[in-house]
């Protein structure tokens, strides 16, 4: 087996190339968009309630909230993974439709996105991320978002259909509101006062809201929340309790109630296990 990593402030990269017996890695979640490059062999992947086949080659694009596990079914088998920050992917590509592949989960979207025939342009293109971000040459982190902006034009290129986008005046209005959560994680924050910010009810922002994203308001505001949680426990010494104020959770007590329930764990195991889940 030969596993081999390039972790940097934005991006990390993980090459994982097994001959023998097959791997399974359980349910977990990232804090970063995620695009496994599935090279050669097999895999049985979950992510959150889908369950598929994957063949290589083809690309896997999982988001910073799902769930998501994967087994090697082939005892030989070749993948990369690409964590990325998603505030370096908002601002590299600057269009909402690119970014649909990360954030957008409506009904029926598939998560795998077969190569075919674009195999060896998102090959050269991976590999040339890679580099950069090994070598660091000059204005290497401006490489770095132009490849990836490049590698998603040729994905969408191959399945426009992987980039869900609704029309543009339902686009715009979860985009801001998931924008106006984010923002304000950290106090207390309702779905009424959301439907009042933005004119519009209760029952038609959470219809909208889940249609795009998979999740109601309360869901997402929950996942960004542990979201920012487990980043500031990894890249932090801050106090449970002040954490627990800073995202919303209002005291250690209920956040760690939450914490555990969702991860398996307290706040603490997982800070010191350095946000390896037991499960």
């Amino acid at each position: 087996m030969l596993s081999w990593g390039i972790s940097i402030q934005n991006i990390e990269f993980g090459i994982d190339i097994q001959k023998g017996v097959p791997v399974y890695i359980p349910k977990h979640t990232h804090n970063n968009y995620q695009i496994i490059y599935i090279r050669k062999g097999s895999f049985r992947m979950e992510i959150e309630k889908n369950c598929y086949d994957v063949e290589g080659p083809s690309l896997v694009f999982i988001s910073n909230f799902e769930q998501h596990s994967i087994e090697a079914v082939s005892g030989e088998y070749q993948k990369i993974f690409i964590n990325l920050a998603p505030n370096f992917v908002e601002t590299v590509l600057q269009s909402r439709q690119l970014l649909s592949i990360f954030c957008n989960r409506p009904e029926g979207f598939v998560h795998v996105v077969p190569l075919s025939d674009f195999a060896l342009p998102v090959e050269q293109l991976i590999d040339r991320l890679m580099e950069e971000c090994n070598k660091k040459h000059p204005y290497w982190e401006e490489m770095c978002g132009l490849l990836l902006k490049n590698l998603l034009i040729l994905v969408y290129r191959c399945s426009p259909a992987h980039f869900p986008t609704p029309s543009n005046n339902i686009k715009n209005i979860v985009w801001d509101i998931k924008k106006y959560i984010e923002n304000n994680c950290g106090r207390p924050l309702t779905v009424a006062e959301i439907s009042r910010e933005f004119h519009i009810s209760v029952f038609y922002l959470s219809h909208i809201f889940k249609k795009v994203t998979e999740y109601s308001p309360k869901q997402y505001m929950m996942q960004h929340r542990l979201t920012v949680a487990r980043q500031m426990l990894l890249s932090t010494n801050e106090k449970i309790g002040d954490i627990a104020m800073q995202t919303g959770f209002g005291d250690a007590s209920n956040f760690t109630r939450t914490f555990r329930e969702i991860t398996g764990m307290t706040p603490l195991e997982y800070r010191s296990r350095g946000g390896q889940t037991p499960y």
